[in-house]
């Protein structure tokens, strides 16, 4: 479990979808006061579709946060 943890937070493409979500947390911060609830942050990153894949490109294994993890 750990192994597949520093997978996804080391692919480049987790890194990519995570900074996003902050960028736009950071450019609606300025118009409003903003705060991601738990199931609001849960619902923006399953909108990106962010199923990061954990061992290879190959691999049918893949990782999603969903509101059981």
């Amino acid at each position: 479990v750990l192994l597949s943890e520093y997978a996804a937070h080391t692919n480049p493409n987790y890194i990519s979808q995570i900074s996003n979500i902050y960028l736009d947390y950071e450019q609606n911060n300025k118009e409003r006061i903003l705060i991601y609830s738990k199931n609001t942050f849960i619902n923006k990153i399953n909108s990106l579709n962010s199923f990061i894949p954990v061992v290879s490109k190959n691999d049918k294994k893949r990782i999603s946060f969903t509101q059981d993890n």
